[in-house]
């Protein structure tokens, strides 16, 4: 059984190595049953089979460039397991994202009245800020994923959530400029270029904020 004093230990321990709020829970899980298995099975105490527990983990906290999202360096399975959530959003997200805009160049060609483009233009794009809408009034958990709250030792810690907060809405700004933008600017593709290249890119970066987690409790 760890005592509270014993779970304080591990999580300073795990403070210092720079973890995000909801992977450091996660990983002070995996610690804490890692620590119970090695007590019973080898009839450690605590301070040994700690010791143990964080030499398993030694090569997981090294510290790790990751330029694509982070601009400071961060640990290695940090690094791993964002790296595994981001790149099945970008995927998923990429997918929408190119069905958007080759539905927006095919209305350019095949749509001869400048209301009905600006409509339907202004509707479409106007489903990716919808849908992010409806992330946030139907997922109950990202409520609590935002509480600013979150201290430890007079510390404040934030989850991937928080720190993707200022991606998510320069992306909706930058959405939400286009979906307002005239229907003629559609029949002008040059001055279009740079328009419909954010637009490729604006639903990835829109659904890299609405992440799955089923990791996450308060200190």
């Amino acid at each position: 059984m760890i005592t509270q004093a014993q779970e304080n230990t591990i999580t300073d321990y795990l403070v210092s190595k720079n973890l995000s709020l909801d992977l450091l829970v996660e990983i002070r899980e995996h610690i804490i049953h890692q620590i119970l298995d090695l007590q019973w099975d080898e009839n450690l105490s605590f301070e040994k089979a700690f010791s143990k527990a964080k030499e398993s983990w030694n090569g997981e906290f090294k510290m790790v460039n990751y330029w694509l999202f982070f601009p400071t360096k961060l640990p290695l399975i940090a690094r791993r397991i964002i790296s595994a959530k981001y790149n099945r959003m970008l995927r998923n997200s990429l997918v929408i994202g190119i069905l958007s805009l080759g539905i927006n160049i095919l209305l350019m060609y095949l749509l001869k009245s400048e209301e009905i483009y600006t409509v339907i233009f202004r509707g479409l794009n106007g489903l990716f800020l919808l849908a992010l809408a409806a992330s946030w009034i139907l997922n109950f958990k990202i409520w609590k994923y935002m509480r600013t709250d979150f201290k430890y030792s007079g510390k404040c810690f934030y989850t991937l959530y928080q720190k993707n907060m200022g991606l998510m809405i320069s992306c909706a700004v930058g959405l939400s400029q286009i979906v307002m933008r005239s229907g003629s600017d559609g029949y002008n593709f040059s001055e279009m270029r740079i328009m419909l290249t954010f637009q490729w890119f604006s639903p990835a970066y829109l659904f890299l904020y609405h992440a799955d987690s089923d990791c996450f409790c308060a200190f």
